[in-house]
């Protein structure tokens, strides 16, 4: 047992990661038993169990020995112990509130009633298009929630003010959303009733877009004017993670290749942002008060453009804990970073957890702070150049970090991907901030828009790699998928 206590004394522990992990663990647990899968709710909860066992009794232990060379492992425990009931205290609170907003036992049918509400985004397919509604009304009662549309297209009816911004009615059959694996990411979307409908049955009327509408369509306008069709597409993706316009072709290519992450807004893309916003301000020489204050505000617009996505989330708020750390000269830790945006994000959408771009996202980042060292320690042990390490190491970890969230959400193995980030990745950090700063600018003003020259002839290069690299189709190996227990086990 000392031994044991010994080694706990030579760990650095984090209260923030402890408190996430506690929250992650009470979220899997209350929420695998509420969708009936009792696997991994009881695997959860012997892990809670345990943990919360084994720090109660290293915490007492403490205690009872006077020995002054635990006096430094006392002083260290004591907040991480709190933190710990915290963690769970959060945890369960947290799942009350869910368990009373989705009771998932309940099945609701609402007959012939009248659907109103905001178009705020629409999936297009080949026979039908998705369309989610806010501001929706049900016999004339506001929900106080979305709706979920499934409109099926006909050879003679117009589709083409079915767009952001309009509102949409009709008469349908609606069906409440029930808790559920396949229902996350409607329910984080807040979409409590889904329903179906032809689009004949359809009436649309023309209002006033909000500011984000607007932006988004200024910018997607002027880079059609500027760039060709598939590079505007793939621009606009870039910008804000929408893949609704691009072809199938070009969407397939990027997956193939292991390209798909840079067309949904990422950490890449903030950190990309932040080191752009950081150099400008630099260069203008501005107080660095006022330049953590116009950096917060760019970025939170940003997120707001781009419906606050988890990970876009989750890089912003680590991008300002590292800002702030900086101004105020305190140590920066990755790992605390990482662990304070997933407790933020998870306390005001706990489904989160279950959507694949939170589970990404935080996978990549905690791989690459706790693996892409000690890869990188063994590429220069074997005398790589330290740049090359670094970038192998960070590539490598990814896809460690994240080979068994993707074999589950896509059912494939990508290999390739180590090498053509490598490839794409300084190419596309050009790409984007041109994208960013002259793709702005351009919805106010075109005068700058030669500028877009640049990022033309990048997406051309990356869309030609892509290409060739997803017809090495030996590396991209289909699998089962491994399902969440799995998960947890790998994680």
């Amino acid at each position: 047992m000392l031994k044991l206590v010994r080694l706990m004394m030579k760990i650095n522990f984090r209260p923030l990661f402890i408190v996430a992990i506690s929250l992650i663990l009470g979220i899997v647990c209350l929420a695998s038993f509420n969708f009936n899968n009792t696997g991994v709710g009881i695997f959860a909860l012997v892990v809670i169990i345990t943990l919360m066992l084994t720090f109660a009794m290293l915490f007492l232990l403490s205690l009872i020995n006077k020995n002054n060379r635990f006096f430094s492992f006392i002083k260290k425990f004591k907040p991480t112990a709190l933190c710990v009931l915290i963690g769970i205290t959060i945890s369960v609170a947290s799942f009350y509130t869910i368990l009373t907003l989705f009771n998932s036992n309940e099945n609701i049918t609402l007959n012939n009633v009248a659907l109103s509400g905001r178009i705020c985004d629409v999936k297009n397919y080949n026979n039908y298009m998705v369309v989610n509604l806010d501001n929706v009304k049900i016999d004339g009662k506001d929900i106080g929630g979305n709706s979920e549309l499934s409109i099926t297209k006909s050879d003679n009816a117009i589709t083409s003010n079915i767009v952001n911004g309009n509102y949409l009615s009709l008469t349908t059959d609606l069906y409440k959303v029930n808790a559920g694996y396949e229902t996350v990411y409607k329910i984080v979307n807040n979409i409590k009733y889904s329903s179906s409908s032809f689009v004949g049955n359809i009436t649309i009327t023309n209002a006033n877009k909000t500011v984000k509408d607007v932006i988004k369509q200024n910018v997607l306008n002027n880079l059609t004017l500027t760039l060709n069709a598939d590079n505007a597409n793939l621009a606009y993706s870039m910008l804000f993670g929408e893949k609704d316009n691009l072809s199938d072709d070009v969407y397939n290519a990027f997956s193939y290749s292991g390209l798909a992450h840079i067309l949904a807004v990422s950490g890449l893309h903030i950190g990309f942002l932040v080191a752009l916003l950081v150099g400008l301000l630099n260069l203008l020489k501005c107080n660095k008060h006022l330049k953590n204050i116009i950096i917060f505000i760019i970025l939170f617009l940003y997120a707001y453009l781009t419906n606050f996505t988890p990970s876009v989330v989750r890089a912003v708020i680590m991008s300002l804990v590292l800002l702030f750390s900086k101004t105020y000269n305190k140590e920066y830790d990755a790992l605390s970073s990482l662990s304070l945006a997933a407790i933020i994000i998870l306390i005001f959408s706990p489904f989160s957890l279950f959507t694949v771009g939170f589970q990404l996202s935080f996978a990549c980042v905690f791989a690459i702070i706790t693996l892409a060292p000690l890869i990188s320690d063994c590429f220069v042990g074997i005398k790589f150049p330290k740049r090359l390490a670094d970038a192998l190491a960070i590539s490598l970890a990814v896809n460690i970090g994240v080979f068994s969230i993707t074999a589950h959400h896509f059912n494939v193995i990508n290999f390739v991907s180590v090498i053509s980030n490598i490839i794409v990745l300084p190419l596309f950090s050009v790409c984007y901030m041109f994208l960013f700063v002259f793709g702005f600018i351009g919805a106010i003003t075109n005068v700058f828009n030669f500028m877009l020259t640049i990022p033309n002839l990048i997406l051309h290069f990356i869309k030609i790699f892509a290409n060739f690299i997803a017809e090495i189709n030996f590396l991209n190996i289909k699998v089962f998928s491994v399902g969440y227990l799995v998960i947890s086990l790998m994680s």
